[in-house]
């Protein structure tokens, strides 16, 4: 990949014009120079590199107070809002899912390599299981989340203290990319070998733009998708059963050949939260 213009402050961002919404300013594509990155990790002051482990990934200690209004528009309202409809979709949050991905993909139980493979993380956030995927050999990995100010400030300091040692290795290899999911599937041709998701099905609707997007970016006939979710998430309607019930419904109504299946991978049921589970999507052979 070519080196472009990566922005933490005023600059244009460079944009891909042909795959991104051009009307949608959230709808953007980054990728990043080895100088950008260089200088960010020596523009980090103490507090910015302050770390803790989660699933054996490194990530930084970010607070909503660090953040400014002119950093994050919405920066006043992480403290009392989880997720701010049509706005922000959580990415500042560790959802519980995240780590049990990450020990799954690190476990002898995990039956795939992740070598020379294309990966993306839809609804990123922290970013560790796509950092997991990054580290365990991936050709290039694609970080995507709702809302840049997340990539900004979580995502790619995330990636930077993992990949400190090996930036000159590890950071040619990532893409980052902001946006809603039906935006990015309608202006972006890109498919992938195995699309990571961790707590993205905690609605209907969020349950149905996930499949939508999985079907535009996942290649046939070959890709997969692991998804991290609660069975239920109570009071909002999602979860793995949701999910169960949107692909019959979809499916049983298609005359389409290509259609995903769901195989349950694990089950998770530690009495400090709803039961979870890792589920894989592949195509119907």
């Amino acid at each position: 990949m070519s080196g472009f213009c990566f922005d933490f402050g005023d600059q244009p961002e460079t944009v891909d014009k042909e795959e991104v919404d051009t009307e949608r300013p959230d709808a953007l594509q980054w990728e990043i120079s080895l100088q950008e990155l260089d200088k960010l990790l020596h523009q980090m002051g103490e507090e910015d590199l302050k770390t803790r482990t989660e699933a054996g990934v490194r990530m930084i200690q970010l607070r909503a107070s660090m953040l400014t209004p002119e950093e994050c528009a919405f920066a006043g309202e992480l403290k009392t809002s989880d997720i701010i409809n049509g706005v922000y979709e959580g990415g500042f949050k560790l959802w519980s899912c995240a780590g049990d991905l990450c020990r799954y993909l690190q476990s002898d139980a995990c039956d795939f390599t992740f070598e020379g493979k294309t990966v993306l993380e839809a609804g990123c956030g922290h970013g560790i299981p796509a950092i997991t995927a990054l580290l365990r050999g991936s050709r290039e990995v694609i970080f995507q989340d709702y809302n840049k100010e997340v990539l900004q400030h979580l995502t790619i300091p995330n990636v930077i203290v993992n990949g400190k040692k090996n930036c000159s290795t590890l950071i040619p290899r990532c893409r980052f990319w902001s946006g809603d999911w039906r935006d990015l599937s309608n202006k972006c041709s890109t498919t992938v070998d195995i699309i990571l998701s961790t707590d993205t099905l905690y609605t209907i609707q969020s349950t149905k733009a996930l499949v939508q997007f999985i079907e535009h970016k996942l290649s046939y006939p070959n890709g997969f998708a692991l998804i991290g979710s609660k069975t239920l998430y109570f009071g909002c309607g999602g979860g793995i059963t949701e999910l169960e019930e949107v692909l019959e419904k979809k499916y049983s109504q298609s005359e389409n050949t290509r259609k995903l299946i769901l195989t349950r991978v694990l089950k998770i049921e530690d009495g400090v939260d709803n039961v979870r589970e890792i589920i894989k999507l592949s195509w119907k052979q």
